[in-house]
């Protein structure tokens, strides 16, 4: 880490950025040219190079580079010395001596890495990128690049790899070349390890296209569940032509590659559903930078968890509930229906074989039946199933044991001994169920029975009577 006490100047490097152009949401090379630009000091370079006897053109190159590093400060000053100079046709030859003056030297510097990141709000240096790269930069030698051309020795190529946000917001995409935040750490002379962001000469720059590349998912409403299949169309609203449609499989993500930010889309998602055939389960108007960040579209498909009770709310567990034509059992209580579009459903449940409960139910949003769109994580619905109780007694209404026999849907029972005459039967359809009931009178060795049909409700007790009586008997003296 840079100690702020004792920082040394910054580093004369010179850094070319090749210009190229990328895109928001992929993956760039970005090529760096850094040389070490250092100049401690300054010599002269008498008669540096000489010509005899050539045509005076063969010299132009050379001062070309020449004019090019005074321009650059790395010389001060040249002189091309002319003699014996003759002219054949239109050309001129002669010897001639090029000698320079104000040559900058330096102390070379060891490269250990470099970084790049871009000064844009919410993003900054927490994306950067970087990488290791080791070398040993001389000084560069003007005067070896103006007898050469090239001076490889004082420079290094780096090829950063950085992945441009797609959720960059249209106001920060740069209209003209930028370039980045440019971060070397290198070992000085004096061995000094230290990171310089500034300080640099910087040319060219990087020109960032205003297209995006992202991923998208299609989910469900409450976006848990992935949409299995389905087609989704991003079509331009100025230009119509403009239309691009995907069809997506098994709940993956679909690749948009280069949206162009200069228009608006109108977004839709279409789904076969087994519920109601082909729906079209989102729609709206989104450009791309808005489609890239959110990273998922909900659509209109909701999860329904249906939970049938009965009259006592208690859970039906087994109930089969009808959602349109598609059957679901309900487990632990709960039938569940994925993936269901909005609009209306005819909803049935069956239990024991018998329709307890028929009812519409709308899904999703509706001006007035559901303006909030909100649909409850548990649908609860009171069916038509209850207890069926039967009480016997005698003509007095004293509990007396009795036999029983039931008949009616869901049940069939045929003498079952109470020995306190209450018959509880749990969870069955409001029908009629016809209850055959037998006693039998050991005083007088008679079977007493009584039959009636009745219906299951909220836990009310049914009395049924026989015709049964306590005698009392007093046995007397015959004095009394």
């Amino acid at each position: 880490m840079n100690d702020v006490y004792g920082q040394p100047a910054p580093w004369p490097l010179k850094i070319i950025i090749e210009p190229k152009e990328y895109y928001l949401g992929e993956e760039g090379v970005i090529v760096l040219n850094i040389t070490n630009n250092a100049c401690s000091g300054r010599v002269d370079k008498k008669d540096i190079m000489s010509w005899t006897n050539q045509e005076k053109s063969v010299t132009d190159p050379f001062v070309k580079r020449a004019e090019e590093m005074i321009s650059e400060g790395r010389l001060l000053a040249y002189t091309l010395i002319s003699e014996e100079q003759y002219v054949v046709g239109d050309k001129e030859y002669g010897n001639y001596k090029l000698s320079l003056y104000g040559v900058c030297v330096g102390e070379p510097i060891e490269i250990r890495s470099v970084a790049i990141w871009f000064s844009w709000k919410g993003f900054g240096r927490a994306l950067i990128s970087s990488i290791e790269r080791e070398a040993k930069l001389k000084a560069f030698d003007a005067a070896y690049y103006i007898i050469n051309g090239q001076d490889a020795g004082s420079s290094i190529v780096v090829e950063i790899v950085f992945q441009f946000p797609s959720t960059l917001p249209p106001e920060l995409v740069p209209t003209d070349p930028v370039v980045p935040n440019i971060e070397v750490t290198m070992r000085l002379p004096s061995g000094t390890i230290w990171t310089f962001d500034r300080g640099f000469k910087v040319n060219g720059g990087l020109t960032i296209i205003p297209s995006r590349t992202f991923k998208l998912k299609i989910m469900d409403n409450s976006g848990e569940m992935p949409v299995p299949s389905g087609i989704l169309r991003i079509q331009a609203l100025i230009h119509t032509y403009y239309l691009r449609e995907y069809t997506f499989s098994e709940g993956s993500e679909i690749l948009i590659e280069r949206l162009p930010d200069e228009y608006d889309y109108l977004v839709t998602v279409l789904h076969e559903s087994p519920y109601t055939g082909t729906e079209e389960v989102f729609r709206a108007i989104m450009n791309s930078y808005e489609l890239a960040s959110s990273g998922a579209l909900k659509t209109n498909l909701y999860n329904l968890k249906i939970v049938p009770l009965d009259l006592l709310g208690r859970q039906l567990n087994g109930a089969q509930v009808f959602l349109n034509n598609i059957t679901k059992t309900s487990k632990d209580g709960v039938a569940v229906f994925n993936l269901v579009p909005a609009g209306n459903f005819t909803l049935n449940v069956k239990w024991m074989n018998e329709d307890v409960l028929k009812q519409w139910i709308w899904i999703g949003y509706h001006s007035t039946l559901n303006p909030s769109g909100a649909v409850p994580e548990y649908i609860t619905l009171t069916t038509n199933v209850g207890d069926l109780i039967v009480q016997v007694s005698d003509a007095e209404g004293n509990p007396i044991g009795a036999y029983f026999s039931v008949s009616g849907p869901g049940v069939e029972i045929n003498e079952k001994h109470e020995r306190d005459g209450l018959l509880i039967l749990h969870q069955l359809p409001l029908s009629e169920y016809q209850i055959l009931v037998k006693n039998y009178s050991e005083v007088v060795d008679r079977i007493v029975s009584a039959s009636i049909l009745h219906r299951p409700g909220k836990g009310e007790v049914s009395i049924l009577k026989l015709p049964i009586y306590k005698v009392t008997l007093n046995v007397l003296t015959i004095d009394g």
